[in-house]
């Protein structure tokens, strides 16, 4: 409804412009006439002269004698008209300006063409618009992929992890590993992060998470997700050193998995195969 009200404005709006133009376009002419002069009756009738009206031989009117009559000088045809004499010089003077100024000066012809451009370029914009207000529905909109800041998992299904964690003070595992982070607890923090990953995936029906199975089963069942098996196995290899090997974890081997969160996200709300960017694996990544 807010379309169609939009394309009758438009047409009404282009309907008014084409008639205004044709309108000035048709009195072209008036405009560049010259101005009409008045007519004095006094003037006209003491023109005349002092002639006498009675004739006394016959006792009846007698017609006046108007003398030489003349035309007014801005007729261009009519009972008195007589063209003037032009000289025959070869070249055509271009005709001089009318008096006074503005659009009485300017040549009919160049305020044709000018209205003629005006009108054309108007009607291709008219067309141009209703083309695109009735078009622009059938043309395909750039495939967009809904990435959540993050997923809502089921912290139920916490206890089908891989390993034991602690309760939480947060409702979702990223919260918890986000507030770890800012505390400095990284080593507590990644067991976190690989935790919501491995919910995520199961939430979003990349993995089916189930007690008994192991870190390296979930990998291979990320097998036509290339790359979002890549993500989930670089956090995985950093989580087994900190809850295996019971290693500190520093700050820029967190970020290694921290700085992967939004494209885990991204990759994770898609259903198509992702290709793994070009880059050299590593041989711990290759064992995975």
């Amino acid at each position: 409804m807010r379309e169609a009200s939009w394309v009758s404005r438009l047409k009404k709006c282009a309907v008014g412009l084409l008639v205004g133009l044709l309108l000035i376009w048709g009195n072209s002419d008036y405009l560049a006439a010259r101005p009409v002069q008045e007519v004095n009756a006094d003037q006209a009738m003491r023109s005349v002269g002092s002639q006498s009206w009675y004739d006394k031989s016959t006792d009846s009117f007698a017609i006046p004698s108007p003398g030489e009559v003349s035309d007014n000088e801005i007729r261009s045809e009519g009972w008195a008209y007589k063209p003037k004499a032009t000289q025959a010089t070869g070249n055509t003077a271009p005709p001089a300006a009318r008096p006074g100024g503005g659009w009485a000066g300017i040549n009919a012809d160049a305020i044709t063409g000018v209205i003629m451009v005006l009108i054309i370029i108007l009607v291709i914009g008219a067309f141009a618009a209703l083309a695109y207000f009735a078009l622009r529905n059938y043309i395909p909109a750039p495939k967009q992929i809904v990435v959540p800041k993050k997923f809502e998992v089921d912290v139920a299904k916490v206890e089908d992890l891989p390993f034991e964690v602690s309760k939480p003070t947060h409702s979702n595992p990223l919260d918890e590993a986000e507030a770890l982070m800012r505390a400095g607890r990284l080593r507590e923090a990644i067991i976190y992060l690989y935790g919501y990953q491995l919910l995520a995936l199961d939430q979003a029906r990349k993995i089916d998470l189930q007690r008994g199975k192991t870190n390296r089963m979930y990998v291979r069942e990320l097998q036509k997700y290339t790359r979002l098996k890549e993500i989930l196995t670089t956090t995985m290899l950093i989580f087994e050193d900190a809850y295996f090997g019971q290693h500190e974890i520093g700050l820029e081997q967190f970020k290694t998995a921290w700085d992967l969160v939004d494209e885990f996200h991204h990759l994770a709300a898609s259903n198509e195969p992702q290709a793994s960017p070009a880059r050299s694996a590593t041989g711990r990544l290759a064992q995975a």
